[in-house]
């Protein structure tokens, strides 16, 4: 892109210090930060922050955004070369208990997770369950996409055909638990991110299953919030992109999702002591797809 370059793990975001989803000018004079808020969104939902303040400064134009290079052959397959003890291992990492996904491969059922150069390989879908990413799992927990793909959704060929509600938290890893006790999940790749993919997917699926959002309790107190955060948000916000994403996330997903599909989605957030919903399932949830939520605990959005 002219005049901006991509974070990357060497060079990470000035504002939020993440590797991905970010872009600062050459001069690191300005960012679009994908995941701390301003008064300046663009289209692909980044937000623009001056980090450091020029006479009659100009910023570089954005550029045509990078088309999506086609895999390889090689990296296609990569998530075929993956056995029993390589996933069981995943499993293993996966949850704090993990009785809960061991040796239990339904788990991983048509995911199609590989195992390559000491490193899992997770494909990530769009709405016609082609391939457009792969997120690589390595051993310590580190997450990088594969170059060349783009972020989508995590979902198997046959998700329509589990019981109960559709259940779209965040992440592979709750997706993954989900499945392990037969529920119906769809994942999204970030807080508020693939929402016009989950929305297309949604259309195609039977009429009748409820459409509910799980958040995560990811809230971050304001006086912990990285300077430039701190000064641009309100210290008695109850919750935004910057001090508690996961509900935020949740809540705008639903919220796009209710008027893109004509129909109420609710959205939940776990129980306050657990992070997301990998932990709340481990912790002995109810089984019950019709009971992992109550009622009384969604919120609904309305069309």
């Amino acid at each position: 892109m002219n005049g901006w370059e991509r974070v990357t793990r060497n060079n990470p975001c000035p504002v939020c210090g993440k590797t991905d989803n970010c872009c600062v000018t050459d001069d690191g004079g300005a960012a679009w930060c994908g995941r701390v808020s301003s008064e300046t969104v663009n289209n692909g939902g980044q937000f623009l922050h001056i980090l450091k303040e020029k006479e009659s400064r100009e910023l570089p134009a954005p550029g045509p955004a990078r088309a999506p290079r086609y895999f390889t052959v090689d990296a296609k397959l990569c998530w075929a070369e993956s056995d029993l003890a390589d996933i069981n291992r995943l499993a293993v990492q996966l949850l704090k208990n993990p009785d809960i996904l061991y040796l239990r491969p339904r788990a991983f059922k048509g995911l199609l997770i590989g195992y390559v150069e000491k490193h899992w390989t997770i494909p990530e879908r769009d709405e016609n369950g082609d391939v457009i990413g792969i997120c690589r799992r390595y051993e310590d927990g580190s997450k990088f996409m594969l170059e060349g793909g783009k972020r989508g959704l995590i979902y198997s060929r046959d998700w329509y055909e589990y019981p109960g509600p559709v259940y779209c938290p965040e992440g592979f890893t709750d997706v993954a638990a989900l499945k392990n006790i037969g529920f119906c999940a769809v994942g999204r790749p970030s807080c508020s991110g693939g929402i016009e993919m989950l929305g297309n997917l949604l259309r195609r699926s039977p009429s009748g299953k409820r459409v509910i959002i799980l958040g995560e309790n990811d809230h971050k107190p304001h006086e912990t919030l990285k300077d430039i955060a701190r000064e641009r948000h309100d210290p008695e916000c109850l919750y935004c992109m910057q001090c508690w994403p996961g509900k935020w996330g949740a809540q705008r997903t639903a919220l796009m999702l209710a008027k893109k599909l004509t129909m109420p989605i609710a959205w939940v957030m776990p129980p306050a002591e657990f992070k997301d919903t990998r932990e709340w399932l481990s912790n002995g949830v109810s089984r019950d797809p019709e009971r992992l939520v109550n009622v009384s605990d969604m919120n609904w959005e309305l069309p």
